[in-house]
């Protein structure tokens, strides 16, 4: 289980939360907020997952965060995916 707390809190949008990754900091994990649809993250992952299995020479999607994997934290069920930065 991933242990976060207020220091890993990073921001927060419309359906989720997302938290600084406690062990890995190009890492970020988000947590879908209470009383939103939990498919909402699914369908984001889905999405990302589509733009993942184009052809990577045609297209540059390095704005896009990659999702690795669903971890249960503290907070409930997170999505591990990479944190986007400016280059």
């Amino acid at each position: 289980m991933i242990q976060l707390t207020w220091k890993n809190y990073s921001a927060e949008e419309f359906e989720h939360k997302c938290y600084f990754h406690p062990a890995d900091g190009n890492l970020c994990v988000n947590i879908g907020k209470e009383g939103v649809d939990p498919r909402c993250l699914d369908l984001e992952i889905v999405f990302f997952n589509k733009i993942k299995n184009k052809n990577s020479k045609s297209y540059s999607h390095s704005f896009y965060s990659d999702f690795h994997d669903k971890k249960v934290t503290n907070y409930g069920i997170g999505y591990i995916c990479d944190i986007v930065r400016d280059e």
